[in-house]
This record gives C-alpha cells, structure tokens and sequence, in this order.
C-alpha cells in the first residue's frame, strides 16, 4: 500500500507567500526594465530629432543655421547626460526602425491635403486643455509646432462655433501648435483672438522634415545670460528657438504658459528691436510663453504680430 504525503496547513500557506512574493518580484523587475526601456527609447528619440534637424540645416544653409545647431548640440550633450545618468546606452540608438516605432499611429489615417475642413478624419487628441491663438504669418492655411516636426497635419476644432480645419505644420514655433492668419479665419469667431475652446487632432505625419524643437525636458540649462533690461534682471534662457506672440487677452503685462507655474517671472527680449519687459506667468497656455497685448505692446516691432528674434529668461 501506497502512502500519500500530506502538507499541513502552516506549510501549505508558507509555499504560497514565498511562490506570491517569487512573482511579485518578477513583477516589479519586468516593469522597472520596461519603464527603463520606455526612457532610454525616448532619449534616443530626441537625439535623432535633433540629429535630423542639425543635417537639415547642414543641407539648407541660412544665416541663422549656425546658431540653430549650435543649439542643438547642446540639446544632444544635454541628453547625452540624461542617457548615461539612467544607464541609457549613449546615441540616437536603434536607427530608423526604432524612430518607426517611437512614432503612435494616428487613429483616423492621413488626412487627405494640407488645406482645408477635416472632413470625418479623426485622430489622437493632443495639446489638451491649452488655447490656440495665431502668428499673423501669411500664405496658404497652415500651422507652425514646438512639440510636432514638419509636415505633420492637425486638426484643429472651434468647439464654440463647430468650426475645423485640417493645416500642415510647416515650421517651428514656441506652441504645440499655432495656426497662421488663414488657417485662424476658418475657425474664429468674430473679433476674437483666441479660442479657449479648442480640440486639436493629430491625423498623421508627412515624410522626412526637420523636427520641431525639442521639449523642455531636453533643452539644456543656458549658461549664458542675457541683456538686461531696465530692471537689469538676468536669468536662465529658456524657451530656446521658441517663437513670441500675443494672447489677444487685456489687463496688466503679463504672460500664460504651458511649461513654467504661475508667479514664475520671465524676462522677453524682441533681438530685433532690443526692448524688453519683465512679466509674471498669471495663466497657462499651449506655449512656453505667451504675452498679452498690454505686454506684447512693450517689445513689439510697429505692425507686427510675431516675434521670432526672442530670447526669454526665467528670472524669478
């Protein structure tokens, strides 16, 4: 006759709290190295975006291509320090095909033309919560981006008058994204300058194109700092390559921002005109900064509603 081994019930419960724990374990190091993984990716990421962007401008010359790169390499050996500090291993990574796959499809397919109403197209929802304003530039319906590269079509929704259009970003400004005077038109209301309530979908990216500036979170900390102004305040330049225009919003000078917490104080200088003004961040919007009109007054070139010659300092 056989005999059957039986485990008590002290022993039984034992071997399941070692065997929990054993997978908890397991666990918790799959999703530390998957989160590691997630990281590292995105560095990578950001260094082939600016690496993109530095041959573009190698490519295609103009007299501010040698302060863009010099920027962007910056940019990179910033980043450089965040692979190695998290054990990344250092460079752009997995080439093409992981730049393929660090890219989230676009959930309405590619919108048909860069012009235009979007139809039915539908798409990732982004730049959540921000207001969408204008940069006053010229030429066909179009957007400019700081977190979208060239070539990438939005569309953007009025949700106060139901009113959409479909743009291509064409160049790289301070805001997740900004419509030019004719892409604003198809979907203002009337004598209004902002739309606070905006939803803006992501349809899909064309081939090749410079990247937008990168992230805040890549921009390297600025060792220099700037003119002063008549406070004679300096600070941290910030919003590098960022682009400056106006909310449309009145009051006091003062500025909105989507990256720095109210009471922040940031410096803006116009380099083409060398005035400044000093302004407290009161309110957030899709830009690393945004000034109001009684603020954009101050720095303003006559007739003009843009402006691409800025730097802008944190001072306080």
């Amino acid at each position: 006759m056989s005999r059957k081994k039986t485990l008590s019930g002290k022993k039984k419960i034992a071997l399941m709290i070692g065997a929990t724990a054993l997978v908890g374990g397991t666990v918790i190091v799959m999703t530390g190295t998957s989160n590691a993984s997630a990281a590292c990716d995105g560095l990578a990421q950001a260094v082939r975006n600016n690496e993109n962007f530095i041959a573009g401008q190698r490519a295609n010359p103009d007299a501010q291509s040698e302060a863009r790169i010099a920027n962007r390499e910056a940019v990179i050996r910033q980043i450089n320090l965040q692979q190695e500090a998290a054990g990344c291993a250092k460079g752009s990574g997995g080439g093409d095909q992981a730049a393929a796959s660090a890219q989230p499809p676009a959930d309405g397919g590619q919108a048909a033309g860069g012009t235009g109403a979007g139809g039915d197209a539908a798409g990732e929802v982004v730049c959540a919560g921000q207001n969408l304003t204008f940069s006053n530039d010229g030429g066909a319906p179009a957007a400019s981006s700081g977190q979208f590269p060239i070539g990438t079509q939005l569309k953007v929704t009025n949700l106060a008058n139901d009113k959409t259009t479909t743009v291509e970003v064409t160049s790289t400004s301070g805001s997740c994204a900004l419509l030019n005077a004719a892409a604003f038109e198809q979907v203002r209301e009337a004598g209004k300058n902002v739309i606070r309530e905006v939803r803006i979908e992501r349809l899909g990216a064309g081939g090749g194109g410079e990247a937008a500036e990168p992230p805040a979170a890549e921009q390297p900390p600025a060792d220099q700092a700037g003119g002063g102004d008549q406070s004679g305040a300096a600070g941290e330049v910030v919003c590098a390559g960022s682009t400056v225009t106006l909310s449309g919003e009145g009051g006091d000078p003062a500025a909105s921002s989507g990256q720095f917490p109210v009471g922040t104080r940031l410096k803006v200088t116009n380099l083409d005109n060398d005035k400044s003004t000093t302004v407290e961040v009161t309110s957030t919007s899709g830009s690393c900064a945004l000034l109001n009109n009684a603020a954009f007054e101050q720095v303003r070139e006559p007739g003009k509603f843009l402006i691409r010659n800025a730097r802008i300092e944190r001072v306080g």
